[in-house]
């Protein structure tokens, strides 16, 4: 394949999702120092448990580790995950990634499947909610979830700091290549 095979869209689609890879990966890591109902999730997993998330064919992916109610930021590749969540394709992804639907509808219109055990994407995909009400913005939480989490001065304060810290270790992270 040569790169007048690969199209424009289809160059800045990528770049679009591995940039919202990385920032997922990054807020995950910041929700979890900042947020007691997701500390408090991440208790329950397996210490040292990593999943992946990340685009079929060819990725880009992530990985994070868990442990002790706290999260790690492995950075983009699949660093040998207990589960991993893989879109389909990179449509099914950029759907989910620029909030235009959100993860059930994601999950029952089998855009994603997952790689290992299913019990366990199921505590993946309820951290995975939590971080994202940080990141998207509010008319995007309303539309895209089944049951919005309450507005409250406290999640506005995390999400504050969430914002505070993803620009820097956004900018920080994709120049080393995340």
């Amino acid at each position: 394949m040569n790169f007048s095979d690969i199209s424009v869209s289809h160059l800045a689609k990528s770049a679009v999702a591995s940039s919202a890879l990385v920032a997922v990966g990054v807020a995950f890591e910041l929700a979890a120092r900042y947020d007691p109902e997701l500390r408090e999730e991440l208790s329950r997993w397996r210490n040292g448990e990593v999943f992946s998330m990340g685009i079929l064919p060819k990725g880009p992916y992530i990985s994070i580790r868990c442990a002790n109610g706290e999260a790690q930021y492995l950075g983009l590749g699949m660093r040998d995950p207990d589960v991993a969540i893989l879109f389909k394709n990179l449509d099914a992804a950029m759907l989910v990634f620029t909030g235009q639907i959100g993860t059930h509808t994601a999950a029952a219109e089998k855009r994603f499947i997952i790689r290992g055990n299913i019990s366990e994407s199921m505590k993946i995909a309820r951290a995975l909610s939590i971080v994202q009400a940080y990141v998207f913005p509010r008319f995007i939480v309303m539309k895209t979830y089944k049951k919005p989490p309450a507005v409250s001065a406290q999640r506005l304060w995390i999400k504050a700091k969430i914002y505070a810290g993803l620009t820097p270790a956004l900018l920080t992270k994709i120049a080393r290549r995340a």
